[in-house]
């Protein structure tokens, strides 16, 4: 993993508190599912973007839904596969 630059990343148990749900379950959907993408602290903290922030809110909503917690995990990495082309577009200028 990358190192850390940015100051707006959260550390495990203060999302964990904004999300609602346990630093073991966090852990779990990153190993298991690869749905949160950490980037480490230069002491080897993992920290949270907004982004993850909001995969978890995804996955939370599919799991009330009736998902699994796999089949959630898919959906939003499918959701976000969808969207990296057009957000990789946009940071390149396009359209102009």
């Amino acid at each position: 993993m990358r190192a850390a630059t940015d100051r707006n990343l959260l550390r495990i148990g203060e999302l964990s508190g904004r999300a609602g749900v346990s630093e073991h379950l966090l852990r779990a959907w990153e190993s298991r599912y690869g749905l949160l993408q950490p980037v480490r602290s230069r002491g080897g903290f993992r920290l949270y973007s907004e982004a993850d922030k909001s995969r978890i809110r995804t996955a939370q909503a599919y799991l009330t839904d009736g998902l699994s917690a796999a089949e959630a995990a898919a959906l939003r990495q499918a959701l976000d596969a969808f969207d990296e082309p057009a957000a990789q577009a946009e940071q390149a200028g396009w359209p102009r």
